[in-house]
């Protein structure tokens, strides 16, 4: 389950969104991860959080 959001603030709603979706796939999710407008990268409670600056160079490597 992936996400894109426009915003500079995630929001415990957007990671709660992504672990329902892993829960809902069930033993077939992949780590949800969510792509939004800030400048850090990182983890929160089992939700990979992608900036957009770290995803525009990961996509084109």
């Amino acid at each position: 389950m992936n996400q894109i959001k426009s915003g500079q603030t995630i929001t415990s709603d957007s990671i709660r969104a992504g672990q329902k979706a892993a829960r809902f796939a069930g033993e077939e999710a992949l780590q949800p991860w969510l792509i939004y407008g800030g400048d850090d990268s990182y983890e929160r409670n089992g939700v990979t959080v992608m900036s957009w600056h770290d995803y525009k160079q990961w996509s084109e490597a």
